[in-house]
């Protein structure tokens, strides 16, 4: 039977315990077999509305708290989102997906905000990896309002904007996850020992992979600073949802480069690369987004 049954079955019992009622005594108020009311308590069988209202009102209590216990224990994810949208979309979609995968019965508790970013702010932080720091007070804004709304924990599905990890952390009373953390733990335990990263100037620039997988003693490559230099252009149009095959081709050729050193495994550093969904025979692609939504999804059911 299901969890939900079984979460019944066992709320039941514990009300009925401290009450101080048998089973017996429940079923001679109720006018039904010991194995009937048994087998609910058990999980084996989903009891019917009018059984549910029947219990109640023999225990004397609300049907509600027969009922609240009962439903899944999923925690509340905030998504500071809009870095881009498209991200933020797939992102969302892919929780949705993996709670459908796990056939829970409710659907994820998710709360979305989509920071209002500035798009000169965008832009000068994508393509040339400067004034990152006017991304901060929009960041915590939108952190502390998400707080606010009662989430559990709170993500950021945008690799370079980790930069600001520690700072978020401090704004807030509540969780936030790190993309570069989970990733870093998803290879431990695959056994990775190298890999090929891709990612935007900015990541690149403070060393956030670098550091993480240095420590975890993973051997790293990093794109030449021609294939990098062409990378904040391919990101900008992903962002702005202007992307044509030809960044696509360019992400192809940076992966073509490491298959080329023998580099077998390369991880998509920016969320926003996955939009262009590539693809290599011989080299096995991570999506640094897919692994954290994934992250996200274990830590929501308690994992």
């Amino acid at each position: 039977m299901s969890n939900m049954s079984t979460n019944f079955g066992e709320n039941l019992k514990n009300i009925r315990t401290d009450l101080e009622i048998t089973q017996d005594d429940l079923c001679q108020k109720l006018g039904i077999d010991r194995s009937y009311l048994s087998k609910i308590e058990n999980g084996k069988i989903n009891p019917t509305l009018d059984t549910i209202l029947k219990i109640a009102s023999a225990l004397n209590i609300s049907p509600n708290d027969l009922i609240v216990n009962t439903l899944p224990k999923i925690k509340t994810v905030g998504i500071l989102g809009g870095l881009g949208p498209d991200t933020t979309a797939e992102f969302y979609i892919s929780i949705i997906q993996s709670f459908q995968k796990k056939k829970t019965e409710t659907r994820p508790p998710i709360v979305i905000t989509s920071v209002p970013l500035p798009l000169k702010t965008e832009k000068k932080f994508i393509l040339h990896n400067k004034d990152a720091g006017d991304y901060l007070p929009f960041l915590l804004k939108e952190a502390k309002r998400l707080e606010r709304s009662g989430v559990d924990f709170i993500v950021m599905p945008c690799n370079s904007l980790h930069i600001f990890i520690e700072e978020l952390r401090s704004a807030v009373k509540i969780p936030v996850l790190s993309i570069i953390e989970e990733f870093v733990s998803f290879l431990k335990e695959k056994k990775i020992k190298e890999i090929g990263v891709i990612s935007t100037a900015a990541t690149l620039h403070h060393q956030l992979y670098e550091k993480a997988l240095q420590k975890a003693s993973i051997k790293f490559s990093t794109p030449d600073s021609l294939q990098q230099a062409k990378f904040g252009k391919v990101i900008h149009n992903l962002v702005e949802g202007t992307q044509t095959s030809r960044d696509r081709d360019e992400i192809m050729n940076a992966i073509i480069s490491f298959a080329e050193n023998n580099v077998g495994t390369v991880a998509l550093a920016c969320t926003d690369l996955q939009l262009l969904l590539p693809q290599h025979p011989h080299v096995k692609i991570y999506d640094t987004m897919q692994v954290f939504a994934d992250a996200t999804v274990n830590y929501m059911s308690n994992e």
